[in-house]
């Protein structure tokens, strides 16, 4: 191989591992300054897109957009991988069988919307674990028929493989 080639692989190899560092510190120290890692912001990202083309599926008719979740961290409380969170709240008198039926119909990107009866503001405890940003609705549901419709997933790409301390437990 020629020499220059050499050295442009070891830039390169060594430029990535110097930003995988920076980034791994930036992550380390987050909760002290509030600045997030581009790891962390990735996975927002990731939730915020969930979030996003849920909302933007077609509606029955009767159903009322009221709150869109997005989340990052650690979800499922293994503290092993990222994962991202996106749903939507929606009023509506419809049944809940009807609701599947109908968003069976829009997969996203493989993954299969779930859809829940929400009669409190917590969000379920697989979707509340540790080190979230929250665990609950800003809407009041108490007066009925409000319905949650997410999907999750765990990272994006080589984002998983680097360092959230929002997955860290303990």
């Amino acid at each position: 191989m020629d020499k220059r080639i050499k050295e442009l692989i070891i830039v390169v190899f060594v430029s990535l591992l110097v930003l995988v560092v920076l980034d791994f510190l930036v992550g380390l120290f987050s909760s002290f300054t509030g600045v997030k890692s581009v790891t962390m912001r990735m996975n927002d990202y990731a939730a915020e897109r969930v979030a996003d083309h849920i909302a933007e599926t077609p509606m029955p008719e009767g159903c009322e957009v009221v709150e869109k979740i997005a989340l990052a961290g650690n979800i499922d409380s293994s503290g092993k991988l990222p994962f991202y969170y996106g749903a939507v709240l929606i009023k509506t008198d419809l049944s809940i069988e009807e609701l599947q039926d109908h968003f069976s119909n829009y997969p996203y990107q493989g993954y299969i919307y779930e859809v829940e009866k929400q009669e409190t503001q917590k969000l379920s405890e697989v979707h509340a674990a540790s080190n979230l940003d929250r665990d609950y609705l800003l809407t009041d549901v108490s007066d009925g028929n409000y319905y949650l419709v997410s999907s999750y997933g765990s990272s994006i790409g080589i984002f998983g493989l680097l360092y959230d301390p929002r997955c860290s437990i303990g």
